[in-house]
């Protein structure tokens, strides 16, 4: 569908960007399959999903840490960089509450999976080790444009099923 290495061309990854977020507004549902690792990404693509999405819990389960930011932002990054190297469809990554404790730390993560390949991102609505709901306002105005960091982004909190997702997506 794509060509790989993504990040090696600009015009594939801006096709890519259209394409995931073209997924989010078609007449259909669009189901994002969740990956843990590298092969199941992989195996649901060769399966014919249009786009392959990350589990945070299924990530940090399968690398031996509970779910949440207890495993380092470079292990996370590391495990992110093979998932988005086994696909070629797009990679939208669950980011957890963002890895960092302020805007600029939030934003400066989404630039480095985005760097790695990551398409798409969602930040979790609170954040486990405390509870607290974390920055779901920072990515409406602190993503920066295409120049620097190509991602689709919604803001998505927990919602009972079959709900609206809020989206501060463009």
């Amino acid at each position: 569908m794509f060509n790989k290495p993504l990040t090696s061309n600009v015009d594939d990854i801006l096709k890519k960007v259209d394409y995931f977020r073209s997924l989010h507004h078609a007449n259909h549902m669009l189901i994002l399959p969740n990956a843990w690792d590298a092969a199941t990404a992989r195996l649901f693509e060769d399966e014919g999903f249009k786009a392959v999405a990350t589990t945070s819990a299924g990530m940090m389960v399968s690398l031996g840490y509970e779910d949440g930011e207890y495993i380092s932002k470079d292990e996370f990054i590391s495990a992110i960089a093979r998932i988005a190297e086994a696909v070629t469809v797009p990679l939208s990554v669950d980011l957890v509450s963002g890895f960092g404790d302020n805007e600029k730390q939030v934003v400066n993560m989404v630039k480095e999976v985005a760097d790695k390949g990551v398409i798409g991102i969602n930040i979790e609505d609170f954040e486990h080790a405390s509870g607290l709901v974390p920055y779901l306002y920072l990515l409406s105005y602190s993503v920066p444009d295409q120049q620097s960091c190509v991602v689709h982004y919604d803001l998505q909190p927990r919602l009972p099923l079959l709900s609206s997702p809020l989206s501060a997506g463009q």
